[in-house]
């Protein structure tokens, strides 16, 4: 008689190659991992305490209900209450980490200019009316 050792459950389910990271679309399927093909975003945040605070997301909407709920960066969780100021998409996640180095290079006053300055770049709603209350043009 034979005795068989018993298989790992990931491999019943085909998640071998997944948790090898050997496939291309994150950890395990289903666990909030962005698929490939996903859109990518650089926002800029401003905190309670007037500092500016710079991340990637594929979710916009999700990442700053989520740093407001005070679950996704301790530096912001420390500086609540968050608003967004602006944000610009990316072509895929290098690119949007590329941005995010380029942006955090910049000196605090020239952040937001040189996030604008992107191609699809927005501000946000309530930054967009105390800007032209001010006649300040992006």
């Amino acid at each position: 008689m034979q005795i068989y050792r018993q298989r790992p459950p990931w491999q019943d389910i085909g998640l071998a190659k997944c948790w090898r990271g050997q496939t291309r679309l994150g950890k395990r399927p289903g666990t909030g991992y962005a698929p490939a093909m996903s859109h990518w975003c650089v926002y800029l945040l401003s905190c309670a305490d007037g500092t500016l605070y710079c991340g990637v997301t594929t979710d916009l909407a999700r990442r700053v209900a989520e740093h407001n709920a005070g679950t996704a960066s301790k530096y912001t969780r420390a500086r609540l209450p968050v608003a967004l100021v602006a944000s610009a998409p990316s072509q895929d996640k290098g690119a949007a980490l590329r941005l995010e180095i380029a942006v955090k290079k910049r000196p605090r006053a020239a952040k937001l200019a040189f996030l604008l300055e992107q191609p699809g770049a927005e501000l946000a709603g309530a930054q967009q009316a105390e800007t032209s209350d001010r006649g300040i043009s992006s």
